[in-house]
Order: structure tokens, then C-alpha cells, then sequence
């Protein structure tokens, strides 16, 4: 995230607690993720966006850092002022599976991670944790998607604008890009 950027202005305005009375409650998630654990009490009721960001986030901490475990120490509440905790877009985090101290010194590194990996749309590093929210479900319906992509060498002429790393540099890039908000899978 920016510095300058407000969590409101990264994932959109509060939209309204969820409760299990409300509309949209029953399309919350309950986490399921190998390699998350929760802190004793901590709700994992959770948008879509917000299990599979949190799903990429784990498996890439378990891939660079085997000795360490993404832990979820605040999720959604009910009866706390209302905030995108109570709608199953945000939690916060922190990591186990070494000392209090070395696994402190990996939050900066996994808040980079969430940013760039995970596409959480806000990730706040706060000393002692990460917070990490993302924007509402607007669309969970399936879709296919096909992007069809010309790596042949007239792509990198200098005519047509290009150079011998066009492909990779423009047109993988512009696909990632297109594709970095989606849940891909």
C-alpha cells in the first residue's frame, strides 16, 4: 500500500456488519487452510477474496520459510464497532513457529508479500502484526477467461515497437495486471 492511502480508499466503504440474520452471512467462508492457525477466540468467518488471499499468503510463507505458520489474531467479531473486521474482509496477522523475536523481523517481509503475492488490497504493517483487508465479493460466479498471446519474433522488431524482452516485459506483464485482482484457479 501507499503510505498515503486510507483502508477505505484501498478496499471501499464499510458496507455493514455481518450477523448470521443478515443477507450475505451464509456466503462467508470458514477457514480451512493448511498452515493458518488461529489465536484462541478469533472468528474464521471470512469473504472468498479473503480465504484465497490468505490461502496464497500461507503456502508462499511455507515455501520461503518452512519453520514458520501464518496466524490469524483478529478476524471477524460481531458486537465490536463496525468496521470491514465485522464483514469478513480484514484480519490480522502475525507469525509462529520461531522465536517472538525472528518471527517479528519477517512481518515487513510478509506485508510485501501480501501486497504483491497475495493482492490484498490493504496490508498495514503495525509492529506486532500485519492487517490485511481486501474489497467486497462483488462477483463469485465462474468465468473463462482466455487470453491469446503472440510470442513471435515480429512482436520484438523495433518497427512494432519492441526488443528481444517484449514478450515478457509487455505482454506477460499486461496479463498479470489484467489478472492480479481476479481469483485465478
Amino acid at each position: 500500500r501507499r503510505p498515503d492511502t486510507l483502508e477505505v480508499e484501498a478496499v471501499g466503504p464499510i458496507q455493514g456488519a455481518m450477523t448470521p440474520h443478515c443477507p450475505g452471512y451464509d456466503e462467508l467462508v470458514t477457514l480451512s487452510i493448511d498452515g493458518v492457525d488461529r489465536k484462541s477466540g478469533v472468528s474464521l468467518r471470512l469473504t472468498f477474496r479473503l480465504h484465497q488471499a490468505l490461502r496464497s499468503l500461507a503456502m508462499l510463507i511455507k515455501a520461503e520459510h518452512p519453520l514458520l505458520k501464518l496466524r490469524i489474531i483478529r478476524g471477524h467479531e460481531e458486537g465490536e464497532p463496525l468496521s470491514v473486521y465485522h464483514e469478513g474482509r480484514a484480519v490480522d496477522v502475525d507469525l509462529v513457529g520461531m522465536s517472538t523475536t525472528q518471527a517479528r523481523a519477517k512481518l515487513g517481509w510478509m506485508a510485501a508479500q501480501a501486497a504483491q503475492v497475495a493482492k490484498l488490497g490493504f496490508v498495514e504493517h503495525r509492529g506486532s502484526h500485519v492487517h490485511l483487508s481486501v474489497m467486497a465479493d462483488t462477483c463469485t460466479q465462474p468465468l473463462d477467461l482466455v487470453f491469446l498471446l503472440d510470442s513471435s519474433s515480429s512482436i520484438a522488431y523495433s518497427w512494432h515497437g519492441g526488443n528481444t524482452d517484449t514478450f515478457r516485459e509487455k505482454v506477460l506483464t499486461m496479463v498479470q495486471n489484467v489478472t492480479r485482482g481476479m481469483d485465478v484457479g
